[in-house]
């Protein structure tokens, strides 16, 4: 299944209009501002790694919160317009699962999306390699998709934008789209303990996102090595216990000794 599931993303991020459809944007999002902006004064010296750059809208920030800054992606495609884009960053071509880095050679690592675009077998490795490659004390930092968020489901019919027909025609097909994608790719699904690779209602389920509990995501990384877990809401908050239903989630966690 993560073989399969990695063929399927990177054949999406390689079909034409995908990359430039990502060049697009070029700006943090709130919460990643906010905890940049809270991070700033520890990452000023720092040196900073971004897993997963794709077409670069998060480089710029990152560039200018640390005193040295890698990026790497892979997906050449995407790559290629992040270095349109960023013609000075330093970027390479790697893939997060075999980090092609020396031990302990980052103080922070920053990995948006691309944690959840790998089955549970490929995410493991990936955390591994990130551990290894940070500094003891080194802050991992990245975002998941919210297992206890509620998320639409293949059989069930998309909300319409508007009552036109028109608007209900798209959405009839986005649903028949969505149910022959679901078809195709449920057989790689699978679950765990506190984690689901499902499809994903984002591109219609003809990609397979992972999904993840908040106790079983900090229960994951204190297994790897990583401890201080701090939980922080969509809005880039700090989080108190009990289930939250937000979409996305994003941690804070340090490498142990």
């Amino acid at each position: 299944m993560p073989a399969t599931m990695d063929l399927l993303l990177k054949a999406h991020y390689r079909s034409p209009g995908v990359p430039e459809s990502y060049a697009g944007s070029s700006e943090l999002k709130p919460a990643e501002a906010r905890i940049l902006s809270r991070l700033r004064p520890e990452l000023a010296n720092a040196s900073l790694l971004d897993i997963g750059v794709g077409a670069g809208r998060t480089a710029p920030g990152l560039r200018a919160a640390g005193r040295r800054y890698l990026g790497l992606d892979y997906s050449l495609p995407m790559l290629a317009l992040c270095r349109i884009r960023l013609r000075d960053a330093p970027l390479i071509h790697c893939d997060a699962q075999e980090l092609c880095l020396r031990s302990a050679s980052f103080d922070a690592a920053f990995c948006w999306d691309a944690l959840g675009d790998a089955g549970h077998a490929a995410r493991m490795r990936m955390l591994r390699e990130i551990h290894r490659v940070l500094r003891s004390g080194g802050w991992l930092i990245f975002r998941a998709n919210n297992l206890d968020a509620p998320r639409r489901r293949p059989f069930a019919f998309p909300a319409a934008a508007g009552t036109g027909l028109r608007t209900r025609l798209s959405a009839l097909g986005r649903y028949l789209r969505g149910i022959a994608h679901h078809l195709r790719t449920r057989r790689y699904e699978s679950r765990g303990g506190g984690y689901e690779v499902a499809g994903d209602p984002y591109f219609d389920y003809a990609l397979l996102s992972y999904y993840i509990q908040r106790d079983a995501q900090v229960r994951q990384l204190e297994d790897l090595g990583f401890s201080a877990v701090e939980v922080l809401g969509i809005n880039g908050t700090p989080l108190a216990g009990g289930v939250c239903s937000d979409p996305f989630l994003f941690y804070i966690a340090s490498r142990s000794d």
